[in-house]
């Protein structure tokens, strides 16, 4: 793998998440009483471009980024080049499929997601076979899993405010994320932590059932009492699951204080942030389907996790990721944490605003809202801006 090929990829991946990022953020504008029309075509979409079009696209360019380093057949090599230019492509069909409505191109483009996935699973596998680390590889296939299965849900429907797909899908770059924090910090709490994270590891597998259990239910119509007591065992599995590596990271932060690995603690600080918006988001996930959905937590829920969880760790782990994607050293010593700041106040504005709607109906909640959403692409801005001043 090649670094201009490398670099197409990161491009590719970057230009669905600003799609991605401006489309929620119109989405937000409109139904917060300020009319833009603009991109209202594609609003439906956000969860399907951000997830397959970027989150799907940027770990796989991250893993191909890796493969140089690695002594591989040829024909495994060809297998990495396979997944990001389809999802790139099955993104851009299903957008056409909405502004144009031809529904042959909306069947390509979940097609082309499902092969890209079943290959993304595939390369995984075959790192695994070399890889001396097997259990966070484990994890990376089992998140690959969730985001194949809603490649097969979108010939159906979209998953519009649908709970048990759209924790589904996020449970790709969730999951993923976890095995990549077994894996780098396998050298220090491997040995003590191993069989804890195997058991995490079994415990997800039935989180992943129970969730792909419900969202067939709900294609069904089978959305009464059982199907939330399935949703909420799957949540307090997450819930649980997060709660061990908070506690495992944690032991390791306390370590890393006392050391002067500024990388290390720049990755650790953002980890722990990570960390918290996800608990945060998962009960309050729990809380919207204990009370049957009568106290409306779903969008605070939905991105304390989005933005929050995997925001955070996209911040700490971009400073170790993109030397090796661009080719490029990085100082470490002038990493800043202004991405950090910016993103933590968009997460509080859109989780306490959306909480408080609860009580209160007030126009200016929602305009505050629609702000949060240009906080994150400021963030992504001055990230760039951060990481290409200390390379």
């Amino acid at each position: 793998m090649n670094f201009s090929r490398t670099l197409l990829f990161l491009i590719l991946s970057m230009s669905m998440f600003l799609l991605g990022i401006v489309d929620g953020v119109f989405r937000l504008m409109n139904t917060s009483g300020i009319n833009v029309n603009f991109l209202s075509q594609i609003y439906l979409l956000h969860p399907v471009i951000l997830v397959f079009g970027f989150f799907a696209s940027i770990i796989v360019t991250e893993r191909v980024a890796g493969m140089k380093l690695l002594n591989t057949s040829s024909h495994f090599k060809s297998l990495v080049n396979i997944p990001v230019p389809l999802y790139w492509i099955g993104s851009l069909l299903i957008i056409l499929n909405s502004l144009f409505n031809y529904g042959l191109i909306y069947q390509l483009s979940i097609f082309l997601f499902f092969i890209a996935s079943l290959s993304f699973i595939l390369f995984l596998y075959y790192l695994r076979k070399i890889s001396h680390m097997k259990l966070p590889i484990d994890y990376m296939i089992l998140s690959a899993f969730p985001l194949t299965i809603e490649a097969i849900l979108l010939y159906y429907s979209l998953p519009v405010a649908n709970i048990p797909r759209i924790l589904l899908i996020l449970s790709f770059p969730i999951i993923f994320i976890l095995g990549e924090r077994v894996e780098l910090t396998s050298f220090t709490t491997a040995l003590k932590y191993d069989k804890l994270y195997k058991y995490i590891f079994y415990f997800l597998i039935i989180s992943i059932a129970l969730l792909t259990i419900s969202a067939i239910f709900q294609l069904k119509y089978l959305d009464g009492n059982l199907n939330l007591l399935i949703i909420f065992i799957s949540l307090l599995i997450l819930t649980i699951s997060f709660l061990i590596f908070y506690y495992i990271e944690s032991s390791l932060f306390r370590q890393l204080r006392k050391t002067n690995l500024i990388l290390n603690l720049y990755t650790s600080k953002h980890t722990m942030q990570s960390y918290f918006w996800g608990i945060v988001g998962l009960f309050l996930m729990i809380i919207y389907v204990g009370s049957k959905y009568s106290f409306d937590l779903y969008d605070a829920s939905i991105h304390a996790l989005a933005i929050g969880y995997i925001g955070y760790m996209f911040l700490g782990h971009g400073p170790v990721i993109f030397p090796t994607i661009a080719n490029r050293k990085l100082d470490a010593s002038k990493l800043r944490l202004y991405p950090s700041i910016i993103l933590n106040i968009a997460v509080l504005i859109r989780v306490i605003c959306d909480i408080i709607r609860n009580f209160i109906y007030n126009p200016i909640l929602g305009y505050l809202i629609s702000f949060s959403g240009f906080l994150v692409l400021l963030t992504v801005v001055v990230f760039l801006a951060v990481i290409l001043s200390a390379s």
